[in-house]
């Protein structure tokens, strides 16, 4: 047990301290080389795959046997680990740059299938059923093919071509037969992972469905953005890219591992429902409020047009106005649909209450109030047995 231990801590220690190096590398070396928001998003990726590895940790101290949780440290391990070896190549005459080229051509791809392989056993570290063992031996499959690749490209290690592997043709030989097959049975992998996290989620009932929640919840974020990316055509360090779609990007990308920690460890588990619901109303309040008021500055400035000749900034003003004057009736009508729409029980709950409260104001039959007390507690609650116990009043003699 104590070898055990002493290995554990030294594993911890070795990869933090790979981490640690690789932001501090980044620290040293791009913050010259970019302007402000390209840094930050440089730096930013490194601090994401620390986060991955801090919360696999933090699932094994609790459950030493999560296979999530050892998937999710060796992800952001060789995440790290690409990143500081592609970043240790761009010098050059640094002695062993060729090696750090080398690194940066596998260990994205391993990264890859490593979190595949963490969807496909998320929550409870099983698979969905017995027949879903293809998909993991073909996601081992194509982590195997990648190390094959890396194997293949070691004598081209001093070749520049390594570092645009992914980006441009190279000519590599058979590397390119072996990453393109790698590539295809990664992807296939992937999408099964994603069949099977949904399939997941059909089945599941009580504190699994919740935990699946969480993490459907984040990722959906992350493709939200990613597809914004893809439908403008940019990537997410290009200035071409729009703030919004990156910021979803980086959310989503952040917010897995938190969501995966919070589901494995069960941490207010149950308050994803009140997070999405807060996202629904807060996303179609957004989107009706700037289209109410970018038409309204527009509507307006072709009128001071039409009058005076020329634009206004009272125009501005006015649509600001109106927003804030339709601010709360139109949120209140966004979230009474939402909830009509998808949280029926809670919706019919509280009309139920709601008409129990208007009962309960005029009526002075105690057993009348005692029989629509049950039949209210019934319907909301929905109870195998209700009983309601009034106590006799206690009268004093004086």
């Amino acid at each position: 047990m104590r070898n055990h231990t002493w290995f554990g801590r030294l594993l911890v220690s070795g990869i933090l301290v790979l981490c640690t190096t690789t932001v501090l590398l980044l620290l040293a070396t791009e913050w010259k080389r970019n302007s402000a928001p390209q840094f930050a998003l440089v730096l930013w990726f490194p601090m994401v795959m620390s986060l991955y590895v801090i919360v696999g940790m933090l699932i094994v101290h609790r459950h030493p046997g999560s296979v999530v949780g050892w998937l999710l440290i060796a992800f952001g391990s060789v995440s790290c680990l690409g990143i500081l070896g592609r970043t240790y190549a761009s010098f050059a005459a640094l002695p062993a740059a060729s090696i750090g080229a080398w690194m940066s051509t596998w260990t994205e791809l391993t990264s890859i299938g490593l979190l595949w392989l963490a969807i496909l056993h998320f929550p409870d570290g099983r698979l969905v059923s017995p027949r879903w063992k293809w998909l993991r031996l073909a996601l081992v499959a194509g982590i195997g093919l990648v190390g094959v690749m890396a194997i293949l490209l070691w004598p081209h290690r001093h070749d520049p071509a390594l570092l645009v592997l992914f980006v441009q043709e190279t000519d590599l030989g058979a590397a390119n037969i072996v990453l393109w097959l790698a590539q295809r049975v990664l992807f296939l992998g992937g999408a099964g992972a994603a069949m099977s996290i949904l399939m997941r989620f059909q089945r599941a009932q009580g504190i699994v469905r919740q935990q699946i929640k969480w993490l459907l919840y984040a990722a959906s974020i992350g493709i939200t953005g990613s597809i914004s990316l893809l439908l403008v055509g940019a990537g997410p360090d290009s200035p071409d890219a729009p703030i919004i779609s990156v910021l979803l990007t980086g959310l989503g990308l952040t917010g897995v591992p938190i969501a995966i920690g919070i589901a494995i460890l069960r941490y207010r588990l149950y308050d994803i429902d009140v997070v999405i619901r807060k996202t629904l109303i807060y996303s179609v309040l957004t989107a009706l409020l700037a289209l109410a008021f970018f038409g309204s500055v527009i509507l307006l400035q072709r009128i001071f047009e039409a009058v005076t000749g020329q634009q206004s900034q009272l125009a501005f003003v006015l649509s600001t106005l109106a927003i804030a004057a339709i601010f709360s009736p139109l949120r209140h009508r966004i979230q009474e649909r939402i909830d009509r729409r998808f949280y029926r029980k809670k919706y019919d709950a509280q009309q139920v209450l709601a008409q129990f409260a208007l009962m309960a104001r005029d009526e002075t039959d105690m057993n009348a109030l005692a029989a629509e007390l049950a039949r209210v507690v019934q319907d909301t609650l929905e109870p195998k047995k209700v009983r309601v116990w009034l106590r006799k009043a206690m009268h004093s003699e004086f």
